[in-house]
């Protein structure tokens, strides 16, 4: 049962062969954090479609995908077809002209649907729409609500031109949400 033994390279050129390849990747590692780094990106700040910005983008180019009517003066009908940003920028010429609130409770439920879906169960989204004077004190509205002051959030802007030539600043704030917020786990 003795035998002479025999004498393999292969498991050592196999041995040699993964620690080259360990040693590569841990230097690529090291330069795409180092890289990261170097771009000077808060990496706790929500990237893809948790980013404020283009949340907010996406959402105001997005249709309303449900037929209404509000209860305006003329009233009126709503196709489903129309973008966020039409809508919103109509409700925000009427509530500037006296107009309340109320009226537009229907749209703003389903734009408020519409934002939480497309947000992740950890993040409570506020749109919040200030008007033309620059004054950021009183918004117009708040959908579902304005945000509360909070230590971490992240929010994103834009410039929303009404149809009467007015121009209107609607920001997309994103809170940390606890489980209670967002209805149970």
């Amino acid at each position: 049962m003795c035998g002479r033994p025999l004498r393999d390279d292969s498991a050592q050129l196999a041995l040699l062969d993964a620690m080259v390849f360990f040693a590569a990747a841990l230097l690529v590692s090291g330069m795409m954090f180092s890289q990261r780094a170097a771009d000077g990106r808060d990496e706790s700040a929500p990237v893809g479609l948790n980013d404020p910005i283009e949340l907010l983008g996406a959402l105001m180019r997005a249709s309303v995908g449900r037929q209404m009517e509000l209860p305006t003066d003329p009233r009126v009908e709503l196709t489903g077809y129309e973008e966020f940003s039409e809508v919103l920028a109509f409700e925000l010429d009427e509530l500037r002209s006296g107009t309340l609130v109320v009226v537009f409770t229907e749209f703003n439920e389903v734009l408020c649907d519409a934002l939480l879906a497309a947000c992740t169960p950890a993040l409570e989204p506020h749109l919040v729409a200030f008007g033309e004077d620059g004054s950021l004190d009183e918004p117009l509205v708040g959908i579902p609500r304005p945000p509360d002051i909070a230590s971490i959030a992240y929010a994103g802007s834009m410039t929303l031109p009404g149809r009467s030539g007015a121009e209107y600043v609607v920001v997309l704030v994103l809170d940390p949400a606890l489980p209670p917020e967002r209805g149970g786990v």
